[in-house]
């Protein structure tokens, strides 16, 4: 497309990271400029706290993101490599829906589009990293949850023939190369069953980090009726809860050992100063 030509373009222009370029510190500046400047009110409206502020938030991020092109995932350890496709995943979803003519095709079906809509655009907003390019689909089904099991119960059967890239394929390298079940807790999309929160992940914190958000997630979207003896597990569970427990049974024996292990984590950030 015309933006990624631009994009291209102005990653030939850019001066190399002075620091080691597996470290990304260009991403995490960014996403910590981000996370000042924008937020999400509601379902899907990136707000800002004016137009020019806003335009000028968004084109610096995708020229941060046009920087991704020079760095090479391959040297990463697996807690780097992981907290590295986390930042870019969410990075680069936050900064798509923030372009206009992107919201504009997703907010056309109001505040709760197809499911149709929403995978288009994943499928259409891509970032080069590398050298290669990823769309935000790729990121998150090839990249990260490379080793993974398969979603399940999704209308999207293109999702599970095309479940990671071909040997073939020179973006494979930089894909993750174990299984990652966590990456669900660290993936923050706007949408309205709720996702975990947004943050800036660092290796050093990662694992805390994650089950945080995992925490989180569960406490604010778990549904329990005392007086019936039921509960109502949150959505990420329908379609990953594979990973994490094959009866209900052992889902909320992993949701009960999360929030038992909340303060311990909080403990642990408390440590790394966040």
């Amino acid at each position: 497309t015309a933006h990624v030509a631009q994009q291209n373009a102005a990653a030939s222009r850019v001066r190399r990271p002075s620091g080691p370029p597996h470290e990304a510190h260009a991403l995490v500046d960014m996403f910590d400029q981000m996370g000042g400047q924008m937020q999400f009110h509601g379902a899907f409206s990136p707000q800002a706290p004016g137009p020019a502020a806003a335009a000028a938030a968004v084109g610096d991020t995708f020229w941060r993101l046009a920087e991704l092109q020079i760095l090479d995932p391959r040297c990463l350890c697996h807690e780097r490599r992981l907290s590295f496709w986390l930042n870019v995943i969410n990075a680069s979803t936050l900064a798509w829906l923030c372009k206009g003519d992107r919201f504009k095709a997703l907010s056309q079906h109001g505040m709760v589009f197809p499911a149709r809509a929403w995978v288009g655009f994943l499928t259409q907003s891509r970032v080069n990293v590398g050298g290669h390019e990823f769309s935000l689909f790729e990121m998150e089904h090839m990249v990260l949850r490379a080793h993974s099991t398969a979603p399940s119960g999704l209308v999207w059967p293109f999702i599970k023939r095309q479940k990671r890239l071909g040997a073939q394929d020179p973006r494979r390298a930089l894909a993750l190369t174990r299984a990652a079940p966590e990456v669900s807790f660290g993936i923050s999309l706007p949408i309205q069953s709720g996702c975990p929160p947004l943050r800036v992940f660092r290796p050093e914190s990662l694992r805390s980090q994650l089950l945080l958000n995992c925490g989180h997630y569960i406490a604010h979207t778990l549904e329990v009726e005392v007086a019936r003896h039921r509960a109502w597990l949150p959505a990420l569970f329908r379609y990953y809860g594979r990973d994490f427990g094959s009866r209900p049974s052992q889902l909320l024996k992993f949701a009960l050992a999360v929030l038992l292990a909340v303060p311990c984590a909080v403990a642990a950030e408390r440590r790394h100063g966040r």
